[in-house]
């Protein structure tokens, strides 16, 4: 990573000329009772058999720290690496929906760029998946920050995903932007999961049309709180939050690079519990 953000104006200044009241309505309407409701019906229930069956035929998926969803308790916020607009569903369906049937309050709400709610229709999509919308001049202490943290400090279990780099194409460099950090900062003794998704810029899509099943790794991080990374007047550090997430993703690229390498040198790569 070439560095980590610690300015937040370029992070929100995507909004161009909508409504911010607006937004800031969607956001207040997602976590209410009926809205969950919605939402873990259509994620588990309706999309889950059939998205998690087509992953499975289209790719090998190796999951690990699966266990660590079990010990992180009835609130976490979820940083998740991203690439294309449509990859959190494979990281959601491979390592999270088996465990979110027993733990539903893993089916998360999130947090992305205002592209998902520039019009009424993308609002109606985007309230079905509990997604928050970033306000362009209200955040971290309004907007999709504010109204996760409420939820997260709320009387009922919560998570929230939030992809700190936006989504970044097959670039290898990337910046994590601090939104992260403002909300594991409010919320101090909540688990910051850190998530990668290693292999995803590698696949040949010729490969996964023609069932070749190409091998990606998704991997649950050691969860951390931003109470455990303090500055030297004793608060949370934004830069040590977000450098913390990036040092557990690079971990296990590092990993895996390593499992590759040593597979090819004994023409064979080990890859232990395939989903």
């Amino acid at each position: 990573m070439e560095s980590v953000r610690a300015v937040e104006a370029s992070r929100y200044s995507g909004n161009g000329s909508q409504d911010v009241r607006a937004l800031l309505q969607h956001n207040e309407r997602i976590g209410t009772r009926l809205q969950l409701v919605v939402q873990k019906a259509v994620i588990l229930y309706v999309l889950g058999p059939w998205l998690a069956l087509i992953l499975r035929l289209l790719f090998r998926i190796e999951i690990r720290g699966r266990e660590q969803l079990d010990a992180i308790g009835d609130r976490a916020l979820l940083a998740v690496q991203h690439y294309f607009e449509w990859d959190p569903f494979i990281t959601f369906y491979s390592a999270l929906w088996r465990t979110a049937l027993r733990k539903r309050h893993l089916v998360a709400q999130s947090i992305a760029s205002p592209v998902w709610t520039r019009t009424p229709v993308r609002r109606v999509i985007s309230w079905t998946f509990g997604v928050m919308s970033i306000v362009k001049g209200q955040e971290p202490h309004a907007g999709a920050i504010k109204r996760a943290a409420q939820l997260l400090r709320g009387p009922q279990p919560a998570a929230i995903s939030i992809f700190p780099t936006g989504p970044i194409g097959r670039r290898t460099s990337y910046e994590i932007y601090p939104g992260v950090a403002y909300l594991a900062m409010q919320c101090p003794t909540v688990p910051v999961v850190p998530i990668s998704l290693v292999g995803l810029t590698d696949v040949d899509w010729r490969s996964v049309l023609m069932l070749g099943r190409p091998r990606l790794l998704v991997s649950v991080g050691e969860p951390f709180t931003a109470a455990e990374l303090l500055d030297e007047s004793g608060q949370p550090c934004a830069s040590a939050i977000c450098e913390r997430i990036a040092a557990e993703w690079g971990r296990q690229a590092e990993q895996e690079s390593g499992l590759i390498l040593a597979g090819r040198a004994s023409d064979r790569v080990r890859a232990g519990n395939l989903w």
